[in-house]
């Protein structure tokens, strides 16, 4: 469940189904998030923040319309 409350964002994760994701992912190795080819061309975009400053959430808005 995700939660805004107050400027802050609250996490809560059902321990249970995350262990099984945690699982799933290590029974996987290497071939984790590996589909079929689909014969698309993807760009990835890495975003660079300052490393002389705080990074903070901010640098979000960004790196999400890069």
């Amino acid at each position: 469940m995700v939660e805004g409350v107050k400027g802050y964002l609250n996490l809560y994760f059902d321990t249970a189904d995350y262990a099984r994701r945690v699982w799933i992912r290590l029974e996987q190795g290497d071939r984790f998030g590996c589909g079929p080819a689909t014969g698309q061309r993807v760009m990835v975009e890495f975003s660079q923040p300052n490393t002389h400053k705080a990074f903070h959430v901010g640098h979000l808005r960004s790196a999400i319309l890069g």
